[in-house]
């Protein structure tokens, strides 16, 4: 039911062929698709429990309540009872006029839960910004009230904030059915992209922030339904603007499914179009973000909810002064054959990738940061144009007119080129809708 309303939506917005096109992709992703999420065993999680940290953190785990349903809600409080990480404080905000949020948590007594009741609601974050206040930890994860952390959640975060002190840590996620019995849709998240998070929230779940800078930019209730998106845009800025050379060594990522959104009826998750006010509201809060870092842009809802195109008013190099190139897809025959390029493998990041597909994740229809781009279709910044001859120069005479059309040559020229523009500070940007 909630395939066939999205398809209707989706072709009322993008036409017949796209429709088509995305349709094929989504039967063939949903064929070839092979997923089993592996609960940590009892030995695992015992050894978790013995691990002993050179910082004890203390996680503030954030939960607006308002009339869960009782199983719900119940199973997100035992996912956080049965952590093997013990050091932390679940700080619920009840906006309920019903008192099963309140039973349950007077059935589970534990000295770590503590439970506000809001007398009115004030939505989303108004309520969350109830439990932030109350925060005691080192730092504050945000977890929806029908949805579950895996066993070694908590944990997974400690290890990581034990090695490295980030600011700011995100983990993979995937989604569970209403009975939380079968996963499945797991989102192998990208290391952090700067450009990519500005087309699309795609950090979401689970996240860690340091207290103090989640108490500084509080959730505002304008953004309501994208009130995370608008929030971590805020927290990034803040890391931005105080440590200014080294601000996205401040954000970490942890490879592995530490969160399960569960998909019921109600959520975004089965069915993103029941909240297209949040999409709105994702859209709004990119575009007040350039607004305040004075960037020149508009953004756009793309042909998939959730993921935004930025359109730049003026040039991208008046608008964005930290991008030396910019750059497109190359198509032979329907499919890809260059584009983005990854420096280690040398290979073309979506080769192969049929016109009109959009790559996982939809990340073929999303500006983001790349190493590489190719020379063939690439623009660049006038300062770093000079940079190409320093290239050329450096090869034998019997190749430098070759460059072109030797496919390997053009490879390694790209390559080359890339990372002398990287080298002087500049970001490469992959915009798929650049036009040469």
């Amino acid at each position: 039911m909630y395939d066939a309303k999205r398809g209707k939506n989706f072709l009322r917005r993008n036409g017949l062929k796209q429709t088509f096109f995305s349709s094929i992709e989504k039967r063939k992703n949903l064929k070839n698709e092979s997923y089993f999420y592996k609960v940590p065993d009892i030995c695992e999680r015992a050894a978790q429990k013995r691990k002993k940290f050179t910082h004890n953190i203390l996680f503030s785990i954030l939960v607006p309540a308002y009339e869960t349903k009782e199983l719900f809600f119940k199973e997100m409080l035992l996912s956080c009872l049965k952590q093997s990480y013990g050091n932390w404080e679940l700080i619920i905000a009840d906006a309920s006029k019903s008192d099963v949020v309140e039973n349950t948590v007077e059935f589970y007594k534990d000295n770590r839960i503590k439970y506000k009741r809001v007398k009115t609601n004030g939505g989303i974050s108004d309520n969350t910004n109830v439990a932030l206040k109350m925060a005691k930890g080192d730092y504050v994860c945000l977890l929806d009230h029908d949805d579950l952390l895996t066993p070694d959640a908590l944990y997974e975060m400690a290890v990581k904030l034990d090695e490295n002190p980030y600011l700011f840590v995100y983990s993979d996620e995937d989604k569970c059915d209403e009975k939380a019995k079968s996963f499945f849709e797991p989102h192998v998240k990208k290391e952090f992209n700067y450009d990519f998070f500005l087309s699309n929230n795609y950090i979401c779940h689970f996240v860690s922030i340091k207290r103090e800078i989640m108490q500084k930019n509080e959730f505002r209730a304008e953004f309501d339904g994208a009130q995370d998106y608008d929030c971590f845009l805020r927290v990034m800025e803040q890391i931005e603007s105080e440590y200014p050379d080294e601000w996205k060594d401040k954000i970490g990522h942890i490879s592995k499914v530490l969160y399960h959104w569960r998909c019921h009826s109600g959520s975004t998750a089965a069915n993103p179009e029941s909240k297209m006010y949040a999409y709105e509201a994702g859209r709004k809060a990119v575009e007040e973000y350039y607004r305040r870092n004075e960037i020149q842009a508009t953004v756009m809802h793309s042909k998939h909810l959730g993921f935004y195109r930025t359109k730049f008013i003026p040039s991208i190099f008046e608008a964005r002064a930290d991008v030396g190139a910019v750059g497109n897809l190359i198509y032979r025959n329907h499919r890809v054959v260059s584009g983005p390029i990854d420096e280690i493998t040398g290979q073309c990041i979506f080769l192969g990738l049929r016109k009109y597909y959009s790559g996982y994740m939809n990340q073929a229809t999303c500006m983001q940061d790349v190493d590489v781009l190719d020379i063939r279709n690439m623009k660049v910044r006038e300062e770093c144009k000079h940079l190409l001859k320093e290239v050329i120069k450096e090869l034998p005479k019997s190749k430098q007119s070759k460059i072109y059309s030797e496919p390997l040559l053009t490879r390694n020229v790209s390559i080359a080129y890339s990372k002398k523009i990287r080298e002087k500070g500049y970001q490469i940007l992959f915009d798929p809708y650049f036009k040469k």
